[in-house]
């Protein structure tokens, strides 16, 4: 099971650092792998990376390019 994942933040979600909680709350339930959104800055994904590792999120990530 996959679920998304958003380098730059959700549109919906105004802090980046709820957003990766919530992330966690997904990946904690079941989720098998993480596919981000569109980015055109690999810094992002960058951060994003070393963000939700920092959480404990140990499922690959799969870059939407």
């Amino acid at each position: 099971l996959g679920v998304a994942g958003y380098p730059e933040g959700h549109q919906e979600c105004p802090d980046k650092q709820k957003d990766w909680e919530h992330l966690k709350r997904k990946v904690d339930g079941g989720a098998d792998f993480i596919v981000t959104q569109l980015f055109f800055d690999n810094r992002y994904f960058l951060e994003f990376r070393d963000r939700v590792a920092a959480l404990g999120i140990r499922v690959p990530i799969l870059p939407g390019i």
